[in-house]
């Protein structure tokens, strides 16, 4: 009986065998498909997989960016931002930021990161925000024309890349207003670049060393949920810095970098597209 079974079974292999190897014959171009056929499934598949992941990684990112907007909004956050960097101040800036385990965001002049790259560097370790303002920081050639405006924007965005910083977050020197016209904020908007003005103004430039009267001349102005501090890469600013930091912390607000994926409105022409 077990040997009748074996040689079943050797029958049914040899006819599978033998048909596969008529069906070679008569058909070559039929059997080629049959031969390249898994290898095609497997890499469709493989595909089909890496495409599945991304799209669960990016539903996942989504959930926690909408996360951190319900938390964000939910908050007293304050944004301290540091114009006019870098300088020999910007190394005395971050370190009492790191005393404080808290983050800013510096908008840099192209014209000044020459020499200081290191400085740049550790702005970006450190896990602080870095923003555009403007290579020359000088209004008449900036404003000789809305392309030359966003030429030199993009002549530093350029800069920072080649130091491995990406960013897309601008600030006008002097602030936005009454200069950048719509013209000029098109161009903005078609360069994908974003626009931050202030909500407080320190006025350290105009009191310099009067710590005092730059630190209430802030208390003076905290009023909203989510505020942004213009400072300047000064020394005064190293001094009123850390009367600043204690007055926001009293206030139970809480330190961060410009995020874009919070995608928060700071600009004076309330244009919406920035």
């Amino acid at each position: 009986m077990v040997k009748t079974i074996w040689f079943v079974l050797l029958g049914i292999v040899t006819l599978i065998f033998s048909s596969s190897f008529d069906l070679q014959k008569t058909n070559p171009q039929q059997s080629h498909h049959l031969v390249i056929n898994d290898p095609i499934n497997e890499i469709v598949q493989q595909k089909q997989f890496f495409i599945t992941q991304k799209l669960q990684a990016l539903n996942t990112k989504k959930k926690i960016i909408e996360q951190e907007k319900t938390q964000w909004g939910q908050q007293k956050i304050v944004y301290l931002t540091f114009d006019d960097g870098p300088t020999k101040y910007t190394p005395q800036i971050l370190d009492i930021l790191k005393q404080n385990d808290i983050k800013a965001t510096f908008f840099l002049v192209g014209n000044y990161i020459n020499g200081k790259e290191t400085t740049v560097k550790r702005i970006k370790d450190d896990g602080d925000g870095i923003g555009l303002h403007s290579m020359t920081h000088n209004e008449k050639l900036l404003f000789l024309s809305p392309e030359s405006y966003i030429n030199e924007y993009k002549q530093e965005q350029s800069l920072l890349q080649s130091l491995g910083v990406q960013t897309n977050i601008s600030r006008t020197p002097y602030g936005s207003k009454p200069l950048l016209t719509q013209p000029y904020r098109d161009q903005i908007f078609y360069a994908h670049m974003k626009l931050w003005d202030w909500t407080i103004d320190s006025n350290d430039w105009r009191y310099k060393d009067q710590t005092n009267l730059i630190i209430n001349q802030v208390s003076s102005q905290i009023k909203r949920q989510h505020e942004v501090v213009l400072m300047h890469d000064h020394g005064y600013t190293v001094k009123s810095l850390p009367g600043i930091i204690k007055l926001f912390k009293d206030r139970g607000y809480t330190f961060q970098a410009y995020n874009p994926d919070m995608d928060f409105m700071v600009n004076f022409w309330n244009d919406t597209r920035l």
